[in-house]
């Protein structure tokens, strides 16, 4: 099958994954580079277009697909189809996988929670999944295991056990299934003491756990503050207070794929190996805005520099006029706290909100550095070299 001469290329991403639709992004950086394949998905277009079903029974010359049955698997194989599974979830048949980094997320939530000074930590995953529409691959979760295992090794570095709930296994077309898994949460809740930070596996989970605090009496980020895995802009937004969460590399895991499926194109035998992606940064928001200091007048005033610091260039004077501690005293109960002064904070802050700009968006550097008060781009590429030893280009090759 080919259209205009391209290969015809499938992408089958669940309704429910919508953080993997940056995997779009990667493909169109490969395809830019290498040639272009007719993109195709699932799709009903109640009459506009010919519906498309991305089953065992579909044939195009590739398919890059977010899990597989075993039965799709081979009938794929016996076309002579190029696959490549972008999951962590279920079997590859035979076919390549790429699949973000689930150590690397479970370390970095762990990170960003310890940052916050906490004392107790908890995860919340899923032992499995059950669904009835069969592509979507029901049985044990490997990504909830595989960032619990990091997450509490990390943890354990420094001293602290973490408690861990895995939500059962629930037929999730049934009706009344979610008040189930919600009554189940707020029991694992009710054990934690507080303040107890908590990392959800991903960030649909992560909306469940909010949705479980508010059902059971606790607040976020007061009681509990909460980070997911995703970055996923429904989920996040879709929530109050906005979720924190690890991001998705999508664009990475597209390239990747999309390498793996040309090679097969070309005439490569598949191979069942696994390619792991690191995953991107934390994009804190509101769910983690929580600071568990001593020193109630460093913590208002951290969470000063952390909401004005974003888009002003704000000095140290600027953070002592918030305050009526003399200067000597501000930087040494920063210091206490913190273990650096309040300019380290502040250049902290704004390198965090920058890579997120420059990591995750297709914003114009010019209006990145509008936006943060840098008075050129390159005062804020001078910036990015002194705080982090990178270029701009580092951080820009895949948006350019």
């Amino acid at each position: 099958m080919s259209s205009w001469n391209r290969p015809v290329v499938g992408v089958r991403l669940p309704p429910w994954a919508t953080f993997a639709g940056s995997v779009f992004h990667g493909l169109l950086d490969y395809m830019r580079l290498h040639g272009w394949w007719e993109l195709v998905t699932d799709n009903n277009a109640f009459g506009e277009l010919e519906p498309v079903h991305l089953d065992e029974h579909w044939r195009g010359e590739g398919l890059i697909t977010f899990r597989m049955t075993e039965a799709e698997g081979a009938a794929w194989r016996k076309a002579g189809m190029a696959v490549v599974n972008i999951s962590s979830e279920g079997g590859s048949y035979g076919f390549p996988r790429v699949m973000p980094d689930n150590g690397d997320v479970g370390r970095k939530a762990a990170g960003h929670l310890l940052s916050l000074g906490l004392r107790n930590y908890a995860y919340i995953g899923r032992a499995a999944s059950q669904y009835n529409v069969a592509s979507w691959v029901s049985g044990p979760r490997r990504y909830a295991r595989e960032r619990w295992e990091s997450y509490s090794a990390c943890l354990a570095g420094h001293g602290i056990e973490a408690e861990s709930f895995f939500v059962p296994p629930h037929p999730l077309w049934e009706k009344n299934a979610w008040r189930a898994i919600r009554g189940e949460i707020v029991d694992f809740l009710q054990t934690l003491r507080l303040p107890c930070g908590i990392f959800a596996a991903d960030d649909p989970l992560a909306m469940a756990v909010r949705q479980a605090c508010y059902a059971g009496g606790f607040t976020v980020p007061d009681d509990m503050p909460l980070i997911g895995f995703g970055n996923d802009r429904v989920y996040c937004h879709g929530t109050t207070p906005a979720l924190t969460s690890v991001d998705y590399p999508g664009r990475e895991i597209g390239v990747q794929a999309a390498r793996l499926l040309a090679e097969q194109l070309a005439g490569s035998e598949p191979k069942e190996i696994e390619e792991i992606v690191p995953v991107g940064p934390v994009v804190s928001r509101e769910s983690t805005d929580f600071l568990c200091f001593e020193d109630p007048e460093i913590a208002r005033l951290v969470r000063w520099i952390r909401l004005h610091a974003l888009g002003d260039p704000v000095q140290v004077s600027d953070v002592h006029a918030q305050t009526d501690l003399s200067m000597t005293n501000l930087k040494a109960r920063f210091q206490a706290v913190l273990g650096h002064g309040p300019k380290r904070e502040i250049m902290q802050t704004r390198l965090r909100h920058l890579e997120y700009l420059l990591g995750t968006t297709d914003l114009p550097v010019e209006k990145i550095a509008q936006s943060m008060g840098f008075t050129s781009v390159e005062s804020l590429s001078r910036f990015l070299v002194r705080e982090t030893g990178k270029k701009l280009a580092q951080y820009r090759e895949h948006h350019e």
